[in-house]
């Protein structure tokens, strides 16, 4: 039997250890470009406890590789503690990229499949900023250049609940590609989901001066068998992050529910296409988010009529005024914000004069998240009105049925309120978030910043 099965597309290299299947080699015009990997996948269940059980390729005790006119399918059966669990991995070569489909059978009733990671994709961690000449792309919040992996310590992987820094798609992460590449040669990897599935999007750093680069796409948490309704794809580019870019905009401008271009959109404002220059103006405290919040210069919320004049000639533009802790409420203590701070008149008099002036009122919200009580106002509370209308049914849940709240969440001094999370599958949330949106809009808030 042979060592390896050699696929080949376009320029690209895909070496299979013929024994389980893992990846010993990825390369674009012999520049290695993925190193060797420990196994080809992950599977992680959850019991009825909650508890995670994690499944590797490694696992299984059959493993076969039948050739196809485009590539291999990978089967794996017979798991030593869980014998109906069957995985088929399908890979198709095409152009310069190897596409890999994940499908898995005969599950436990007893588990939940969580979450799956196919390929395990492992490149040289000695990065430009440890002496190395590569440099690895994640997506996370405006995107990042990574020169040293130990910069992302701490923060993998996704789990709950959720800390608002790590690589979760669709969220933090806001594409569902990573790419590494140096001087030579560059490996771009993605899912190229048009359902838009959640997923973990992030590095992982090894022993051995090794990075994993990590897409693992949650799957409902169903117990019947699963079929991804997408690829993972594995390609070599020559360029930088940029070109990395332009492979993922080619695939996502096909995505059929991909929403029409702003530009393209009637019901879309002039004002967005001219981008005004945007002014953020807290009006209670000194600038520090978890500290007093007494009125300071800019309130009534009229004393900033001055600053966006200022602002407006400096930069001969339209200008949209970003109210912070305008609230009414704490500040800062979602999902409530409405009336504003000082009341409907107050902030009516500085709507109709920017308007007026011709430039825009917007205002910051917090998002999904619930504030049992507020950190920076102690008056505030919706303790009562929680337990009354039994909410901690609305809230997210972890895996063990615990609800808890990482963002923003402490005493006073600290952070700016403690409470949970709304689930936004439920329609309570739902209708909530656009009760109080519809607040907004019918008052004449040109824009709200409200899942930040």
């Amino acid at each position: 039997m042979k060592s390896k099965i050699d696929l080949e597309s376009g320029l690209c290299c895909l070496q299979l250890n013929s024994k389980d299947g893992r990846i010993d080699e990825f390369s674009l015009g012999g520049e290695v470009l993925v190193q060797s990997t420990r196994q080809l996948f992950t599977l992680a269940f959850r019991n009825i406890s909650g508890e995670q059980i994690l499944l590797s390729s490694n696992d299984f005790e059959d493993f076969e590789a039948q050739n196809i006119s485009n590539g291999v399918i990978l089967k794996y059966s017979r798991h030593p503690e869980y014998d109906d669990i069957e995985v088929v991995v399908k890979i198709k070569a095409l152009g310069n990229s190897f596409k890999f489909h994940t499908s898995v059978s005969g599950q436990d009733k007893r588990f939940l499949l969580e979450w799956f990671s196919c390929p395990e994709v492992i490149v040289d961690g000695r990065l430009k900023g440890r002496g190395g000449d590569g440099l690895i792309f994640l997506p996370v919040f405006e995107g990042i250049l990574v020169d040293d992996p130990a910069h992302r310590t701490g923060l993998y992987p996704v789990e709950f609940p959720c800390n608002g820094a790590s690589g979760y798609y669709p969220g933090t992460a806001q594409m569902q590609f990573m790419a590494y590449y140096n001087d030579r040669a560059g490996l771009y990897f993605a899912a190229h989901d048009s359902t838009h599935t959640t997923k973990t999007v992030e590095i992982e750093s090894l022993e051995d001066d090794e990075v994993r680069l990590a897409i693992e796409p949650f799957c409902g948490g169903g117990t019947d068998d699963y079929s991804a309704p997408f690829e993972m794809v594995l390609a070599g580019f020559h360029g930088d992050w940029m070109d990395a870019a332009e492979i993922y905009r080619s695939w996502a401008v096909t995505d059929p529910y991909l929403p029409s271009r702003l530009a393209d959109d009637p019901s879309v404002p002039e004002w967005l296409e001219e981008s005004p220059v945007t002014i953020f103006a807290p009006v209670r405290g000194t600038g520090k988010d978890t500290g007093d919040m007494t009125p300071n210069e800019y309130f009534p919320y009229v004393n900033l009529l001055p600053a966006v004049k200022e602002y407006a000639e400096e930069f001969d533009s339209q200008i949209m005024l970003m109210l912070m802790h305008w609230e009414g409420t704490a500040p800062w203590a979602p999902p409530y914000v409405w009336p504003p701070y000082g009341g409907e008149d107050a902030l009516a008099e500085l709507r109709d004069s920017l308007h007026a002036s011709g430039h825009l009122l917007g205002v910051y919200c917090s998002g999904t998240a619930w504030t049992q009580t507020s950190s920076t106002d102690t008056s505030y509370s919706q303790e009562k009105f929680f337990y009354e209308e039994n909410l901690r049914t609305e809230m997210c849940r972890g895996p063990k049925g615990e609800i808890d709240a990482v963002i923003c969440n402490g005493p006073p001094g600290v952070s700016q309120r403690f409470g949970y999370d709304c689930c936004v599958a439920r329609d309570w949330t739902r209708e909530t978030i656009s009760t109080e949106m519809r607040k907004l809009a019918e008052f004449g808030i040109d824009y709200a910043q409200t899942f930040d």
